[in-house]
């Protein structure tokens, strides 16, 4: 656990297996690729969709010429 009662994310946490992630539609246009945004980002649309709530995944587009996605 990292804080009150927040999990650490891992691959036991967030199993990659747990749902077809190619297999959803791409619903989320992000802007940015940085890592804090990123992981908020994907946090928020895989524990959608396990709940299975959302169906989709992000496509994300570079911003500026540093960095990559």
């Amino acid at each position: 656990m990292t804080g009150p009662g927040l999990p650490l994310l891992s691959a036991a946490v967030w199993r990659e297996d747990a749902y077809d992630r190619r297999a959803l539609p791409e619903r989320v246009l992000q802007f940015g690729t940085g890592v804090l945004l990123r992981a908020i980002c994907a946090a928020a649309v895989d524990a959608a969709n396990r709940a299975g709530t959302f169906g989709g995944r992000i496509v994300v587009v570079q911003s500026t010429p540093n960095g990559s996605a």
